[in-house]
């Protein structure tokens, strides 16, 4: 399957989409319940759009220099550089160069590594301007609300005694305000009343750019769901598809530039496509490959159709490595990963020779063998005390199937780590001593 050759055009798209609410569909799923909700979307026009669009990004500059004043920002920013250098993509929390018409720039390791050299010229972290960063709107939206929430979980500030005896608070309630105070100034890098005052200013831009996003998102999901419904059938269902293009489209809105002279629908046209595509890359196949890989596969498929349009015979793999400028071993690797085989799979002549009938093993357990392998294990089991057959069989599968880890039969058995580690060896040791293990691995093994 390849995507990347279908063309949209964002006209059409756009006229698709405005025929789509005069033909709503109409039925009692999910899906029909979301459509029939989209109906009292109210539509706004393309240049409206444009102003909303302009108006938020007023919003979200005006709540991003009241965050500057605010020291305390700087544990936002120190927790989005741990998810960074964790292996999350520097897309999902940074605006990049170069992200116009939905190409968005690769975050390899030339990209991580201009990012980190920059943080000297950012004053180490001491007070940065976020300005600098190019943070996310939607991410400036959520520290501001944050904050916001920090201000509004604060106790009631207990009322003085001496001026209104009528009112008097125990101390433990002053004690109890004193506290979230502190704390609170901990956090912010502010005395109290300074940091009520940025979150006096903070919350109408904050509340006026949240109601902007969100009309701007609703008003184009209809647009999302045209776009979807040209990439079914190729692994997703629409609802998924539906899902990814929203996605999509957050996060054109969040780039758009008003001033560039396009609407808004034409511009997240593409942003939408992208964020789709992805996803029948990432989720649409039964295994799961890089997106390298799936790019390699894609131009292999192109040079292969472009051979037997021409009448030529189908290139070979120096040809294939030449032309997209690959190892030929990256190549065949690539066409191995991708051939998916059944356990329904024949493996001799007859139709008893399934691919299923084989497990583990140099020769296979037949599957007839396998009733008699658990009740060998579960007799080789009875030698052990009870809570060394319990975490044998946490910790290898024996019960359920799947293994767990040393922290989850600790946590399961309500034991440390080091105590689960003791009881483990010393099971093993007693059944590597055990004159039965070997007839049974003769058995079973043939060893």
């Amino acid at each position: 399957m390849s995507t990347e050759r279908d063309i949209i055009d964002a006209e059409e798209i756009v006229g698709g989409a405005e025929e789509l609410e005069l033909n709503s569909p109409r039925g009692e799923t999910a899906l029909d319940a979301y459509f029939a909700a989209l109906e009292s979307r109210p539509k706004i026009a393309p240049k409206r759009q444009v102003e909303m669009a302009a108006e938020l990004r007023q919003e979200i500059a005006a709540c991003r220099d009241i965050l500057d004043q605010i020291p305390g920002k700087v544990i936002p920013l120190t927790r989005v550089l741990r998810q960074v250098l964790e292996g999350e993509r520097l897309e999902n929390f940074l605006l990049l160069v170069g992200e116009e018409k939905g190409k968005v720039q690769r975050t390899g390791s030339i990209d991580r590594y201009e990012f980190f050299k920059g943080l000297r010229e950012r004053a180490a972290l001491k007070n940065p301007r976020l300005a600098d960063w190019s943070i996310r709107p939607n991410l400036i939206l959520a520290w501001s609300r944050d904050f916001m929430r920090m201000c509004d979980e604060l106790p009631q500030r207990p009322w003085i005694s001496s001026i209104i005896p009528s009112r008097r608070q125990s101390s433990a309630d002053l004690a109890r305000w004193a506290k979230a105070v502190k704390q609170v100034e901990s956090d912010t890098g502010l005395r109290i009343n300074e940091f009520a005052h940025c979150v006096q200013c903070l919350r109408p831009h904050a509340e006026k750019a949240d109601s902007l996003f969100t009309a701007l998102t609703e008003c184009n999901l209809k647009l999302v769901i045209h776009i979807a419904k040209r990439f079914q059938n190729r692994g997703l269902s629409l609802g998924d598809l539906i899902q990814e293009g929203n996605l999509g489209l957050m996060k054109g809105i969040e780039r758009f530039d008003p001033e560039k002279g396009f609407n808004l629908s034409t511009y997240v046209v593409c942003w939408i496509k992208q964020s789709v595509m992805r996803a029948l890359v990432m989720q649409g196949n039964l295994v799961r490959f890089p997106q390298a890989i799936h790019e390699l596969l894609s131009g292999i498929e192109k040079l292969r159709e472009a051979a037997v349009k021409e009448g030529k015979p189908e290139p070979t793999m120096s040809e294939l490595a030449e032309k997209l400028k690959a190892a030929p071993d990256n190549i065949e690797r690539a066409l191995f990963m991708h051939r998916v085989s059944s356990l329904q799979q024949r493996t001799g002549e007859r139709a008893q020779d399934a691919l299923e009938l084989a497990l583990v093993g140099d020769d296979g357990i037949a599957l007839d063998e396998s009733e008699a392998l658990r009740e060998a294990m579960a007799q080789l089991l009875q030698n052990l005390a009870p809570k060394e057959r319990r975490v044998l069989r946490l910790r290898y599968g024996l019960s359920r199937g799947y293994s767990r880890t040393v922290e989850e039969v600790a946590a399961s058995l309500k034991l440390t780590r080091e105590r689960v580690r003791q009881i483990e060896a010393k099971a093993i040791g007693k059944m590597r001593s055990d004159p039965a293990i070997q007839s049974q691995k003769c058995r079973f093994l043939g060893v």
